[in-house]
Order: C-alpha cells, then sequence, then structure tokens
C-alpha cells in the first residue's frame, strides 16, 4: 500500500492512475457492452474517465514517456540514441515528481518501459514486471531488477517455458500473443 492515510485524514484526494497497454477507447466494457470488463467498469463509475484524450505517440514507450513528462513526443530528453534504448533520460521533470513535492506518496505498479526500467523518475516505490532488455535480463540489482521475474523464479515458472511440455516455447517478436500457460495466480 502506498498510502495509509485517507482522502478524509488528509484533507486530499487519493489519485489513482491506471495506464493500461495499446488499448483504444472501444475495448473496456464501459464503452463497448460486448466486452466483460467488471473490474475496470468499476472503476470508471467510481473515477474519472477521460473521454476526449489523445494519444501524443501510438508506441507505448513514447506514449508512456510523452504521459510521464507532459511533453510532445519530439521535446523530451532521451536516455540513448539507441532506437532500442530510447526513454525519458534520468532526471527529467515528471509530474510524479510534482506529486511527490506536494506531499504525496507516489508508486509505480506493473511497468513504466524507463531506461533504466528503474529509472529515478519521481516514484517512492516500485514493483515492476518491465521485462528489461535481452542484455540487461537476469540482473537482480537496481537499475534492472524486474519484480516479477524474481517472483517468477522463486515459483519455479518463467514465462517463457510451457507447463504442459516443459519446452520454452518460441519467441516470434515482441507481440507474438501467445496465452498465458500458467495459472491465473501466477499472472
Amino acid at each position: 500500500a502506498l498510502s495509509k492515510t485517507t482522502e478524509k485524514e488528509n484533507g486530499r484526494p487519493n489519485i489513482l492512475f491506471i495506464v493500461t497497454d495499446d488499448e483504444s477507447w472501444d475495448t473496456v466494457g464501459y464503452n463497448n457492452p460486448r466486452l466483460k470488463t467488471p473490474n475496470i467498469d468499476a472503476l470508471a463509475k467510481r473515477g474519472m474517465i477521460f473521454r476526449a484524450g489523445h494519444c501524443a505517440a501510438t508506441p507505448c514507450v513514447p506514449s508512456r514517456m510523452c504521459m510521464s513528462s507532459g511533453l510532445q513526443f519530439h521535446r523530451w530528453d532521451r536516455s540513448s540514441p539507441n532506437i532500442f534504448e530510447q526513454a525519458l533520460k534520468e532526471g527529467s521533470w515528471t509530474w510524479m515528481h510534482a506529486l511527490r513535492n506536494a506531499g504525496y506518496r507516489t508508486g509505480l505498479i506493473g511497468k513504466g518501459h524507463y531506461y533504466p526500467i528503474r529509472a529515478s523518475h519521481g516514484f517512492d516505490v516500485m514493483q515492476l514486471c518491465d521485462h528489461p532488455p535481452k542484455n540487461k535480463a537476469g540482473l537482480t540489482d537496481p537499475p534492472w531488477r524486474d519484480d516479477y521475474t524474481e517472483f517468477l523464479k522463486e515459483k519455479g515458472v518463467t514465462e517463457l517455458e510451457d507447463p504442459k511440455t516443459g519446452q520454452r516455447r518460441p519467441i516470434r517478436g515482441l507481440f507474438d500473443g501467445f496465452q498465458w500457460p500458467h495459472s491465473i495466480d501466477l499472472h
């Protein structure tokens, strides 16, 4: 838990900002009755829905960097000239810094697509499932430690192994669309 104080206790609203990966407006139940997304729908009913939002960049990494910095794609400083290592340069201003400066405790749960994945961008707490690049995968020391990979290792499984065959599943690229092969409690 990021905060033990409630909105009533500190006089400020708690903020939960959820970013799903590469999802369009019609892929949630509250906008498309053919789809069943009960948890997202319940959050939307109790929270705020931005109905006129526009994506600053269509690929997920640049999009997240634009959201974090408030800058358009061509204006934020890159962490590297290498296209596979491009993310918001560490030390750049983010709205998470602004929240922290205003007295909020901030956290990132999931993936931010920063480079390195634990780059300092204003989060007090980070629990990551961010899949570091191949040349950094398996490193357990910051800035590359992936909490989810470590969790799976503790359970004796890997995302890349098919539990039915014990064989490593083929990787056909970043968007191979494989089905999750393990029990739901490991997802």
